[in-house]
């Protein structure tokens, strides 16, 4: 593998290479982890100035990650879930496991930030004069800004008043020495347990993500949305718009429908000379 020359890939190499994935496996997760693999080392090559941006993005697009259309997993939370989960997170286990957990919680939740970013977080990667997050290690291998909300700005502040200020990961262990990084699947069962614990139904902590993107989705530009996301394509944005029944049963309601009536259009101008 070290010997490959992997900056020689051609578009042609990684479409047959997407062909042969598709006919090996079956499930769409599977087929993603092969091409996550490929795809980092591809941004790797550009970061390493072995290949051209324009290069890159040709390659990329032999590598998609997604399927069409709206996902089939997750749920989008409701406010009054998170507000429960945040209020069973603010209550349990020690000061300091209540402030990292809290300040956690809300930031996935507001910014949509997966769970394996926020483990790689650095203390250095929080800038507090302009309430940003700098992501270094990304899905997709570009750095990406985080807007926090002034709320949970306020919730780092108080975890960071706990933890300290020496160098190391952001949301760090409580039980290791050296401020080292939590790991993702910690991170989870922390979230599934303090959900079990807040009587809330199943979810993971990607759905985060979904509610977060469902919500903007219906507020703000589709565009916008996918850059706050961080993805490189709009089509990966939408399959995160978990819009139920009644929100689309709304929309149509919402239509002007002009009438089909002059008749009544005339007394209707009538009635308002």
């Amino acid at each position: 593998m070290l010997a490959f020359s992997w900056h020689q890939l051609t578009p042609d190499d990684l479409a047959d290479y997407r062909r042969d994935i598709h006919k090996m496996f079956n499930l769409q997760s599977t087929r993603n982890e092969c091409m996550v693999t490929v795809r980092s080392v591809v941004h790797a090559c550009a970061k390493a100035r072995l290949i051209s941006p324009l290069r890159r993005d040709l390659l990329l697009d032999e590598l998609p990650t997604t399927m069409p259309g709206r996902s089939a997993k997750g749920r989008a939370l409701a406010e009054d879930e998170v507000g429960r989960l945040l209020r069973q997170c603010s209550t349990t286990g020690s000061a300091a496991a209540r402030t990292r957990y809290t300040a956690m919680i809300a930031l996935m939740y507001s910014s949509g930030v997966r769970v394996g970013e926020v483990a790689k977080l650095e203390l250095r990667d929080w800038n507090r004069s302009t309430s940003t997050l700098t992501l270094l290690h990304t899905k997709n291998g570009r750095d990406h800004t985080v807007f926090v909300h002034p709320e949970v700005a306020l919730l780092l502040d108080n975890w960071l008043k706990v933890r300290g200020a020496l160098p190391g990961a952001l949301f760090c262990s409580l039980y290791v020495f050296g401020f080292a990084h939590m790991t993702g699947p910690t991170i989870r069962t922390m979230v599934h347990r303090r959900a079990k614990d807040a009587g809330l139904a199943h979810f993971t902590p990607h759905d985060f993500r979904r509610t977060f993107a469902s919500f903007m989705l219906r507020t703000h530009d589709h565009a916008l949305v996918s850059r706050l996301l961080n993805h490189e394509k709009l089509q990966s944005t939408l399959v995160y718009d978990m819009a139920g029944d009644d929100l689309q049963r709304d929309a149509i309601a919402s239509f002007d429908l002009p009438s089909s009536n002059p008749v009544e259009k005339d007394e209707e101008t009538d009635g308002r000379r």
